[in-house]
C-alpha cells in the first residue's frame, strides 16, 4: 500500500519538532538571562514608584506596580527570577514582603500592552 507520509517523511517531522524545542528553549533561556541582568533597573524602578507613592501620599504604599519589558511569559513561569528579584529587593527595602510577575501575553485584540512587576510590603 502507498502513502504520502514514508518513513522519510517521519524522519523529516521528527528532526523540525526537535529544532524547534531547541529554539524555543534557547530563546526562554535568553528572556531568563536579559531578566536576571535587569534586576538592578527593575529595583530601582521600585524604588522610584514607592518613594514617589510616599511623597504624594505622606503614606508607605502597601504595593507597587511597575511595567517591566524584559518580562515574559517563561520570565514568571521561572523560579529562579522570581526568587532573585525578590531576593534583590529585600536587600534594599527590609519590608519588602512579596512579589508577582504579571507577563502580558498580546492577542489578536489587544497587540500591545505591558508587563508589571507587582511588589507588595509590609511596614509592620
Amino acid at each position: 500500500m502507498s502513502t504520502f507520509i514514508t518513513p522519510e517523511v517521519k524522519a523529516a517531522r521528527e528532526e523540525f519538532v526537535r529544532q524547534e524545542e531547541r529554539r524555543k528553549s534557547e530563546i526562554r533561556r535568553a528572556q531568563v538571562k536579559a531578566f536576571l541582568k535587569a534586576i538592578k533597573d527593575i529595583c530601582k524602578d521600585v524604588e522610584e514608584r514607592v518613594t514617589s507613592e510616599y511623597e504624594n501620599t505622606g503614606a508607605p504604599p502597601s504595593s507597587v506596580r511597575v511595567v517591566c519589558k524584559e518580562l515574559t511569559t517563561a520570565v514568571a513561569s521561572s523560579e529562579q527570577c522570581s526568587k532573585a528579584l525578590l531576593s534583590a529587593l529585600k536587600e534594599l527595602e527590609e519590608h519588602t514582603s512579596s512579589l508577582r510577575l504579571e507577563a502580558f501575553e498580546p492577542t489578536i485584540y489587544n497587540p500591545s500592552g505591558h508587563s508589571y512587576v507587582v511588589v507588595n510590603f509590609s511596614w509592620k
